[in-house]
């Protein structure tokens, strides 16, 4: 009897191993299939939670238009994520690749969602192309006289009855909306913007302009001629953004996160010149940083590309000219000897700022009398009043810290909130994103900046400072620009500030928080992009079901 209840005693502990080991075989086997399909399971895991964050758009909404859109955007998301898996396999520079399917379709969704005159200054940079496109086409625009044709001059008085957007917007596009033009006779209009729409370096405006006049030569209606332009401002920005990543030996998540911001993409999808411009910088900024982290000595292709592109931004924007400084950190093993360090990178220097004065001369000067006299009188829209100088500010140190002091206390969460994009079209109150998405953002650009697996390369402390105080200069220069040309005397912080403006700096601010300390053993750079892309989409879907019930 006891040998039969050893024996049992045996097989059923025999069985329980047995049963224990195929447990843990399933469970592995389970393991394999979730890291191997990893990044399908992510795909099924966002497009589940975009649609449970469409239904609940839609419940304080009630919009059927809401409800197409989320549709519409989960589509694009899951035909993004599809097109990068399938590039996975053929692509060499697979994470570039997928920042630019990131790019191109969010900002779709952004061009689609922010209706015409909706973006901040959109009439102005729509002018401005229109104007090149004129030249182009042997027009013959001038200061006073915009020729344009018929329609496309209903659709201008369209963008200045509201800059608003609401349901009436997305309600005149659908109504107005032909593929091919009624009325493409031309009539001469007077440019309605306040500001000089003549001022902008004629190539930074090239692809929306291109895009005006291929859709003009079409005989395209006016709403496909408008997004056409905007189609190709995306364009010009997603290649420059595209290439920068690609560059950059380091910083490449940052730089990826920067360009997939919501404020970036909103500038990159309209007509706004700002698209060029953040693009130029972003590329600058790579070619700076391989160059100083680079190995082997540059060659004349390198050192030529960044001296264009140097000589190309610094018209745009004065204060982001800070950027080409960062040659200053280029290592002396990179050139054949001290001569040509030094050499190359006065050219550097030199050309940009030879540019700014070849371009921007007369407004260089008309500031620099403005901001030396004591009494800058000036209109701000329908508002008059005396400017702060540049010479006053010098004359009273203290007042002039305090104002910036001021200017940070006060203004200090919005910059941060516009920075990102937590508050888009003209800054609507009711359209303005929760604060957990700005929280968010904000913690994953942070996140962005630090090493990873294949962007683990180590700052010095020096390069970093440096980076710092470039970006710090360019920033205060920002400031600066607006204190004496936007801000009365009466008034105690500086006025007409936006966080946006900071964008082309970011991905060399961004370089401060970059700890030696810290590193995250995994590959980040496919992560952000996959999670960018669902955020953006989500952001869009609430801001259109907010939208369409305004």
């Amino acid at each position: 009897m006891r040998v039969v209840l050893l024996v049992c005693a045996m097989v059923r502990s025999t069985g329980e191993v047995r049963i224990a080991s195929a447990k843990q075989v399933m469970q592995k086997g389970f393991l394999e299939v979730l890291h191997r399909h990893r990044v399908d399971m992510i795909l099924i895991a966002v497009v589940a939670v975009m649609m449970i964050h469409a239904l609940y758009c839609y419940s304080f909404s009630d919009s059927r238009l809401a409800l197409a859109f989320s549709c519409v955007s989960v589509i694009v998301v899951a035909c993004a994520y599809l097109l990068i898996r399938v590039l996975e396999s053929r692509v060499r520079h697979q994470v570039e690749m997928a920042f630019l399917v990131g790019l191109i379709s969010c900002g779709l969704l952004y061009s689609v969602v922010f209706a015409p005159g909706t973006v901040p200054d959109e009439t102005y940079h729509f002018e401005a192309s229109y104007k090149l496109a004129d030249y182009i086409m042997l027009q013959g625009p001038t200061v006073d006289s915009l020729p344009v044709r018929e329609d496309d001059s209903a659709l201008l008085d369209g963008m200045l009855q509201s800059w608003a957007l609401g349901y009436d917007k997305y309600r005149s596009v659908i109504d107005q909306f032909a593929f091919f033009a009624n009325d493409a006779s031309r009539v001469a209009v007077e440019p309605v913007s306040s500001f000089d729409w003549t001022a902008n370096p004629p190539y930074i405006k090239l692809p929306s302009a291109l895009g005006i006049v291929l859709a003009t030569l079409l005989n395209l209606g006016s709403y496909p001629l408008f997004y056409l332009g905007r189609f190709f401002n995306l364009l010009m920005f997603a290649a420059l953004a595209y290439f920068a990543v690609r560059i950059t030996p380091v910083g490449k998540n940052a730089m990826m996160v920067a360009g997939l911001l919501p404020m970036t993409l909103h500038l990159a999808s309209s007509y706004s010149y700002d698209a060029g411009i953040m693009g130029l910088a972003f590329l600058l900024t790579g070619m700076c940083l391989r160059a100083v982290y680079g190995e082997g000595l540059m060659s004349r292709r390198e050192k030529a590309g960044i001296v264009v592109v140097a000589v190309l931004l610094a018209p745009c924007k004065v204060v982001y000219t800070v950027i080409v400084l960062l040659v200053i950190l280029i290592p002396r093993k990179r050139f054949s000897s001290a001569a040509a360090s030094a050499r190359f990178k006065v050219v550097a220097i030199g050309f940009a700022l030879l540019s700014l004065l070849v371009f921007r001369a007369a407004g260089l000067l008309q500031m620099a009398g403005v901001a030396s006299s004591s009494t800058a009188e000036g209109s701000r829209g329908d508002e008059y009043g005396t400017f702060y100088s540049l010479s006053g500010l010098v004359s009273d140190p203290l007042n002039t810290v305090l104002l910036f002091l001021r200017t940070f206390d006060v203004q200090g969460s919005f910059y941060l909130d516009t920075l990102v994009g937590g508050s888009l079209a003209w800054f609507q109150v009711d359209l303005k994103a929760p604060l957990y998405i700005t929280v968010a953002l904000l913690f994953i650009v942070v996140l962005s900046a630090q090493r990873s697996e294949g962007d683990n390369a180590v700052i010095p402390g020096a390069h970093r400072v440096l980076c710092g105080g470039l970006a710090l200069a360019g920033g205060l220069g920002v400031i600066l620009s607006m204190l004496i040309g936007w801000t009365f005397t009466s008034e105690s912080v500086v006025q007409g500030v936006q966080g946006r403006y900071f964008l082309p700096l970011l991905p060399m601010a961004a370089l401060i928080i970059r700890s030696k300390h810290m590193s995250i053993d995994i590959p980040l750079g496919m992560g952000f992009v996959y999670i960018m892309i669902a955020v953006n989409a989500m952001y869009l879907v609430r801001t259109f079901s907010v939208a369409v019930g305004v």
